[in-house]
């Protein structure tokens, strides 16, 4: 799939071998999830500009071999994503050729702390620099990190 905006666009793919689980029961195959999960990154529109934006900023500074893909997570309404449980939390990398869908989690309760493995707060409270952003869900907006 593509997004675009602006006169940018970029590429959306789920990995081949995309991460998935999920707390609540869930008989979808996993091609179906992986569509979903791609088409509501298309549809959202500030999650577009962000990612098409980043990169687009990934293709401009490409010619530096010091640049490396960035990971992301986000966390929205499983139901936005017409996927079953009520919060979906996705794990996405953004590159020069578009954005990656590694891994997606459903949960029925609220991921309070996300942590993926080697991505963890260190013991005086600072996360580590090579954190993740966190995209998060509230109030039918998103809230950018």
């Amino acid at each position: 799939m593509k997004m675009q905006f602006g006169q940018v666009s970029c590429s959306v793919t789920a990995a081949e071998k995309m991460h998935f689980s999920s707390d609540v029961p869930c008989e979808l195959e996993m091609d179906t999830i992986r569509y979903a999960a791609c088409r509501f990154l298309t549809k959202s529109r500030k999650l577009q500009q962000k990612y098409v934006r980043e990169s687009y900023q990934h293709r401009i500074a490409s010619k530096r071999k010091d640049k490396k893909p960035r990971y992301e997570t986000c966390m929205v309404p499983a139901a936005a994503m017409e996927l079953p449980g009520s919060w979906a939390v996705m794990r996405v990398k953004i590159t020069a050729e578009g954005v990656t869908i590694q891994s997606l989690k459903l949960s029925d309760t609220f991921p309070g702390t996300v942590r993926f493995s080697g991505k963890e707060d260190r013991s005086d409270g600072k996360q580590k620099s090579n954190r993740p952003g966190i995209t998060c869900w509230r109030d039918g907006r998103f809230i950018l990190a």
